[in-house]
């Protein structure tokens, strides 16, 4: 899934979250609800799911799932405080 933001200069700014069998993304975040929305309305948004997602007293294999989706989490929200203009783009 890529996850894409545009910058002031015209540039796009972006991750790829790789899927993996057996992780069900959404229940960390549903990504594509960024859709068409600006930086600026998902800000308070990515905050409250970084906020919901703790690594806790999980197994090995999910503390790390957790850890990995916590660090996309903090650069999406990352990539919105600097493009709060910017449209958001998934697929």
């Amino acid at each position: 899934m890529r996850i894409m933001i545009n910058e002031p200069d015209g540039r796009i700014s972006g991750i790829v979250v790789g899927k993996t069998v057996g992780i069900d993304y959404d229940k960390y975040f549903k990504f594509k609800e960024l859709q068409g929305k600006s930086g600026k309305e998902t800000i308070a948004v990515l905050q409250e799911a970084i906020e919901n997602t703790s690594v806790g007293e999980a197994g090995d294999y999910e503390k790390l799932i957790t850890e990995k989706m916590l660090n996309v989490l903090h650069s999406l929200l990352d990539m919105a405080k600097k493009n709060p203009e910017g449209i958001w783009r998934v697929s």
